[in-house]
């Protein structure tokens, strides 16, 4: 989706046309244009069909919209837009920080706009502001198609970038194309800069019990799975997993009242992940399937992914734009239990810290981001260009810029500065991919999970132990069996005496022996390796990219050659990160979809 203000109604019409144009609608799907939203000098082209319309309300001061879903403040019914349009009038700060998983604008006659996501800031945002001309749009990739915005690249967003492995600091890849900081409402006007105003979430008194820390999280979720249900009256696509989010979500979802649920999951049958996701979906009466694109269809979608986010968002693997397809053409919405590991599980709770301090300090939190990118040497030498050094400098100043401004909370700063670095350019963007095709609903992310989050000593949530211990409590049949946990140990929550005598059987060595003749049975590794097929594929047609306005020969002699064989790192996730980012260097302007 993108918008665009400017007050020459042909020049907005150009524009709008030339993205549609870069960006071929994929099949099933059209472009819908609006050539005027309301009595506002505002033109907006999204997508259609999809579960996420873009939605509107206009009257004699503007027009206030949304895309995606808003709830009631405390309460499970989804806000109607003329509740939004008159919280929206009296105040543009209640646009921002609300439950649910939306984008919310209010634009006025004077043509200045106030635009708000959800309390995660996972929403996908970017705006650029030219002279008396704005925009913004879910993907910076079409954003950059419009003339006026230009294709000048930033070299500390592209230093970002590759410090991270995704957009870190508040500029990604082209100058003047932003994303809004944590917990902001994003001001737009013309002949100005966007304007970012500060909205701080909630703070509680810290509960450290683990028993009532179990429970007081395990009830949130169960409010938050009511909250999303009420978004979707017709039957579920669940994202299901083989991890212990998706377990404990499963649970959740299988007491609800949901009468049609359609279970899904990413890669093959003999993936440790899809024969764990396949028993939960069998011990919970669902129906089951597997989605693995093609060849074709992978490389394709990895130009499609890099064109768009144009290197500012995480390319782990391109299935979930097959999932997207999926769900489009069971005309269902997506149920996932996407940053679970964070809200409820507790993952970056120990960002920043270090043994003996009494406050996470940015240091330490800026390595968790770091081990994703590139060595400082090599971004460097990619810059290529005098200064390079302070260029590097500038860009990790940014991110503290990003440490400085979060709440000043000592318990979960660190945990701030995770979800709105790492987990906004990856989960954020991936769940977009799923409202592409249907709507999306998130209830690890809802308010009262959010709320819980907040009362709960962060230490008590490490190691996952609440999710672990309201699993065992609550489902038992679901903790017997096996947890994807990405690596080669998927022992259940509560082995049983089956498990243990197969484990017993199956020696370790046999595990490792798979792997050697390339029987990768963990789905993370196999689809994140850069040896694999569609990868292979990936880094043919890299190889072949024209370049654009990159230089080409400057990335490719930081990676191997497509014919050169690629090591597996240990950690599959942080250790490819940085080799896939400059793969979408290359795609973004050297291809075509």
């Amino acid at each position: 989706m993108i918008a665009l203000y400017d007050p020459d109604r042909n020049s907005r019409q150009t524009a709008l046309q030339q993205v549609c144009a870069d960006f071929p609608a994929p099949q099933g799907q059209a472009w819908q244009v609006i050539q005027q939203l309301g009595t506002c000098s505002v033109s907006v082209a999204y997508l259609t069909p999809t579960g996420t319309p873009f939605n509107f309300v206009a009257d004699d001061q503007g027009v206030v919209f949304r895309l995606g879903y808003s709830f009631k403040f405390d309460q499970t019914d989804v806000e109607s837009l003329p509740e939004l349009l008159l919280h929206a009038r009296q105040d543009p700060t209640s646009l921002t920080g609300r439950d649910g998983y939306y984008l919310a604008g209010r634009i006025d006659l004077d043509s200045k706009a106030w635009l708000g996501t959800d309390q995660l800031a996972l929403f996908p945002l970017y705006n650029c502001c030219v002279g008396e001309r704005w925009g913004f749009a879910t993907a910076p990739g079409l954003l950059a198609s419009v003339p006026w915005c230009g294709r000048s690249i930033s070299s500390v967003g592209l230093a970002g970038i590759l410090l991270a492995g995704y957009q870190s600091g508040r500029e990604g890849l082209w100058k003047g194309i932003e994303a809004p900081p944590p917990f902001a409402l994003t001001y737009l006007r013309p002949s100005k800069a966007a304007e970012y105003i500060p909205c701080q979430p909630c703070e509680a008194k810290l509960e450290s019990d683990p028993e009532i820390c179990t429970d007081i999280m395990g009830r949130a979720l169960e409010l938050g799975v009511q909250q999303n249900l009420s978004t979707s009256p017709q039957g579920l696509a669940f994202s299901l997993s083989g991890g212990l989010d998706s377990r404990m979500l499963a649970g959740v979802l299988k007491a609800s009242s949901v009468a049609s649920v359609r279970a899904f999951t990413l890669g093959r049958a003999s993936d440790y992940e899809a024969q764990a996701a396949h028993a939960v979906a069998r011990a919970s009466n669902w129906q089951f399937n597997r989605v693995e694109p093609t060849l074709e269809q992978s490389v394709s979608d990895a130009v499609r992914h890099a064109r768009l986010g144009c290197a500012s968002i995480s390319l782990l693997s391109t299935e979930w734009w097959e999932a997207s397809r999926q769900s489009r053409l069971w005309n269902s919405s997506v149920i996932s239990g996407l940053v679970g590991d964070v809200t409820a599980g507790g993952s970056m709770a120990d960002w920043g810290w270090q043994e003996g301090a009494t406050a996470p300090q940015f240091d330490n939190a800026f390595a968790k981001i770091r081990s994703s990118g590139l060595p400082r040497e090599a971004i460097v030498t990619l810059l290529d260009q005098e200064g390079a050094e302070r260029i590097v400098d500038e860009a990790i100043d940014q991110v503290r810029a990003i440490w400085e401004g979060l709440p000043d909370s000592a318990d979960w700063r660190g945990c701030y500065f995770g979800l709105n670095t790492r987990v906004r350019f990856h989960a954020g963007p991936v769940a977009w991919i799923y409202a592409c095709g249907g709507g999306t609903m998130l209830p690890y992310t809802a308010g009262p999970v959010l709320r819980a989050m907040h009362r709960i000593d962060p230490k008590i949530m490490m190691g996952r132990e609440l999710q672990k211990r309201w699993v065992i409590q609550h489902y038992p049949k679901l903790a017997r069996i096996p947890v994807d946990r990405n690596t080669h140990d998927n022992t259940p929550l509560i082995p049983t005496l089956a498990w243990r005598i197969r484990d017993r059987l199956r020696p370790w060595k046999l595990r490792m022996l798979e792997q050697r003749l390339g029987l990768e049975r963990r789905y993370y590794h196999r689809v994140m390796h850069l040896d694999s097929k569609p990868w292979r594929a990936i880094r043919q047609l890299a190889d072949q990219s024209r370049g654009g306005v990159l230089d080409a020969r400057a990335i490719r002699r930081l990676l191997p050659s497509p014919t050169s064989p690629y090591p597996m790192p240990a950690d599959a996730f942080s250790g490819t990160m940085g080799a896939r980012t400059l793969l979408q260097l290359l795609l973004i302007d050297g291809c075509s979809t």
